[in-house]
């Protein structure tokens, strides 16, 4: 049986999360820049772009989650649209995936390429 301190901590942990969500929302509304918006908009307005997008933001922070928090907050801002922010979602957690596989493979043979 779960114990009641182990529940407590999640909901709060759950809550706090959507709260950061609903603040980042609120301040990409009030930070509504037409440059701003356009450069997003030319980074993403293609499946290849979002998802190439997706792949590179989460092997720059290592975190698909963060990428896709950012991504659903983008979409909630009206910053993107809904098939590129599936895009950015799909390329993050790719994008996780071939960092791990990257890091595993040995590139001791073409380390000065590098």
């Amino acid at each position: 049986m779960i114990n009641n301190n182990f529940l407590l901590l999640i909901l709060s942990g759950l809550s706090l999360f959507l709260f950061a969500l609903d603040q980042m929302k609120l301040t990409l509304n009030n930070l509504f820049i037409s440059k701003l918006h356009n450069l997003i908009t030319k980074s993403v307005n293609t499946k290849f772009k979002s998802f190439l997008f997706g792949c590179i933001a989460s092997a720059f922070i290592q975190s698909s989650s963060g990428v896709t928090a950012i991504a659903i907050s983008l979409l909630s801002s009206n910053y993107i649209k809904p098939k590129d922010c599936l895009g950015i979602i799909i390329g993050a957690n790719l994008g996780t995936c071939l960092t791990t596989f990257i890091i595993a493979i040995n590139i001791n043979n073409i380390s000065l390429l590098l």
